[in-house]
């Protein structure tokens, strides 16, 4: 809790070799309002990356059947299913690799969580019906798949589904610990096969550089631009690498 109270609680502007950067310590928890925006932007671009280095990329979802497992038993179930799936001797011939999401949703009424998978996978045809029936065989339930060839916009769409908090799910106050108690230390993001991992060179945002120099508050940067040309300027910069910050008319 006191991560979160204390994240991005000191965001400054420095410049390195002459351009401005941005520093602070980020708490990385995927129920923080500030984290999860940063790292859905960071994902989309990753998952983007990953769906242009596939030959063939299909978007494939498979869903379970609506049930009263409690939330982290529903996961967990899921990815098993899904590991029985990527076994079967067609999938390993005709799968290259990719990576796959799991998406929650809840109904408002009944009060029953929805896990099912997204994924995108570099493969060769793939027939729907056998998918289905493939997947009521390991899951003894739930025949409902389906599969399309991947679009540009499906990057922005998973990663909005992988850095879901469980904050979203929750139908009062008290509910919200409960839901982010139950997705912790559990994988909603993983790839298989060839696929590379999905991960970058860095933080969510980098600490102290040695290099770093004329460090200051962004709010100063700001109040700056409203005037200074060159403030501004730097402040479109920033927002260049970092679009969740806010913008402002040009002085």
């Amino acid at each position: 809790m006191r991560a979160l109270q204390e994240c991005g609680g000191h965001l400054w502007v420095v410049f390195v070799d002459g351009e401005p950067a941005l520093r602070f310590q980020s708490c990385h928890l995927r129920y923080c309002p500030r984290c999860s925006r940063v790292l859905a932007w960071k994902r989309a671009q990753l998952f983007e990356q990953r769906i242009n280095e596939m030959k063939r990329p299909s978007f494939l979802t498979l869903t379970m059947r609506h049930n009263d497992m409690p939330l982290r038993d529903q996961i967990q179930r899921l990815s098993r299913c899904f590991g029985r799936l990527k076994r079967r001797a067609v999938w390993k011939q005709a799968v290259a690799g990719g990576f796959h999401v799991i998406e929650i949703t809840r109904n408002k009424v009944s009060g029953q969580y929805h896990a099912h998978i997204h994924a995108v996978i570099d493969a060769r045809y793939m027939p729907q019906d056998w998918l289905s029936e493939q997947w009521l065989r390991i899951t003894g339930d739930s025949p409902i798949v389906h599969i399309r060839r991947a679009r540009s916009e499906d990057s922005r769409y998973l990663a909005k589904y992988a850095t879901k908090s469980g904050v979203e799910l929750a139908l009062d106050a008290d509910d919200i610990w409960r839901n982010v108690d139950a997705l912790r230390g559990l994988r909603l993001v993983g790839t298989f096969g060839n696929c590379r991992p999905l991960t970058d060179d860095g933080d969510i945002f980098p600490h102290q550089d040695q290099r770093d120099t004329l460090a200051m508050p962004i709010e100063t940067l700001y109040d700056q631009a409203r005037t200074d040309p060159i403030a501004y300027g730097y402040i479109q910069k920033l927002r260049a690498r970092h679009p969740w910050l806010p913008d402002i008319p040009s002085p």
